[in-house]
């Protein structure tokens, strides 16, 4: 299996202030052919043509194109760069996996890392008898792992509760337009609508609410935000849990997931004081 892809397999949802976590630079391919001529450059001279060819058929294997037959060094480093824009277009984790291709071949985990830092990438790679390490800056958003902590401890019992936070992942995992962002929220509200009826009993999120705020036990602060959520996103976004054609809503990746990580973490902390 990919590295890279079974060290982050919901590389997808990573986000980062600065750095790009699932995507390329617009000058990435650039830097990557100067990146590649200058490791070449570090070769014996009657070595580099040679090393080059086998680089552009080790890329085109993993990209699955043809490869070509020896010819001059600037076509070369196009063709291995053209194979690296086949990568991309299979997914982001093509690229990384052929990244590491060209530190086995030509350059150095030093060299590489540089490099990442150049092109703005996320990561900082190390490497050992066993392989490669993509290790994450710091700073980076996780926004599945904020699911993943509610799923741990969410009873098996509220088991629509449980669909509802794994129907996010998938959407997490796979997004590609606003539709699908709206998803995400509107199965956030219905996995937190869901939990909260069923440790109250009660058929409607108000009334559950208004239980936890009259409720001295409980922190007036967190359930009230909660319920605020709650209502700010069936005032403002119609369109997301009951399907309103007539107000379509603007919804950003950004806002979906401040909303899905505030409700998380109100699940997480209504099961602390039910169990």
């Amino acid at each position: 299996m990919n590295n890279f892809l079974e060290q982050h397999e919901n590389y997808k949802t990573y986000t980062h202030d600065y750095y790009l976590m699932n995507e390329l630079s617009r000058d990435f391919f650039k830097e990557l052919k100067g990146f590649i001529h200058g490791e070449l450059m570090k070769c014996e001279e009657d070595e580099i043509v040679s090393t080059a060819l086998y680089l552009q058929h080790k890329i085109a294997g993993l990209a699955k194109e043809h490869p070509v037959e020896s010819i001059p060094l600037p076509y070369l480093e196009d063709e291995i760069v053209n194979c690296f824009k086949k990568l991309n277009n299979r997914g982001f984790h093509n690229v990384i996996e052929g990244l590491e291709i060209i530190t086995q071949e030509i350059s150095s985990i030093a060299e590489l890392n540089d490099f990442l830092e150049t092109v703005n990438l996320g990561y900082v790679v190390e490497s050992d008898v066993y392989g490669y390490y993509w290790n994450m800056r710091e700073g980076v958003e996780q926004s599945v792992e904020k699911i993943e902590e509610v799923l741990k401890v969410i009873p098996n019992k509220y088991k629509d509760t449980v669909a509802n936070l794994e129907e996010i992942k998938m959407t997490l995992n796979t997004r590609s337009s606003e539709k699908s962002i709206k998803n995400i929220l509107r199965d956030c509200i219905s996995a937190t609508e869901g939990y909260v009826k069923s440790i109250t009993g009660e058929s409607d999120f108000n009334k559950s609410s208004k239980k936890f705020i009259e409720n001295n036990n409980f922190d007036k602060m967190i359930v009230t935000d909660g319920l605020k959520i709650w209502k700010h996103i069936h005032q403002e976004y119609l369109d997301v849990r009951h399907g309103n054609n007539e107000d379509i809503s603007e919804l950003g990746f950004d806002e979906a997931i401040y909303y899905v990580e505030r409700l998380m973490a109100y699940i997480k902390y209504l099961n602390k004081k039910f169990k």
